[in-house]
């Protein structure tokens, strides 16, 4: 690991989050405030309810679209498509792609098409 640290820092310019600590006890609560700046029910105000009814996260203020706006090219994936962070509580949590590359709907067609 010091390693890979070493090589992710010198030579990508990659930037270490010093001081990064749970919020709440589940992946979820932890992972919105990274990717929003938001507390979980913060975005589930803002962005999950439209006229009293839930609705889709692509409002949502994730940071991959400042980096979009940027002009940079953006991806998320997560390594279990059944228990994804936004997937879990919402079965269809975006109704676009949220990023340019976006693994999920992959990571679904190779579950059905898995060959025990």
């Amino acid at each position: 690991m010091p390693k890979s640290r070493s090589y992710l820092l010198e030579k990508l310019s990659a930037v270490e989050f010093k001081g990064y600590t749970k919020v709440a006890e589940n992946t979820l609560p932890n992972v919105v405030p990274l990717l929003t700046g938001l507390t979980l029910e913060e975005m589930k105000l803002k962005c999950l309810i439209d006229n009293g009814l839930y609705t889709h996260l692509d409002a949502c203020p994730f940071v991959w679209h400042n980096f979009s706006a940027d002009g940079y090219k953006t991806s998320y994936a997560e390594d279990d498509v059944d228990i994804g962070n936004f997937n879990m509580d919402w079965d269809y949590a975006f109704e676009n792609p949220p990023t340019d590359f976006y693994f999920r709907p992959f990571a679904q067609r190779m579950q059905r098409t898995q060959v025990s």
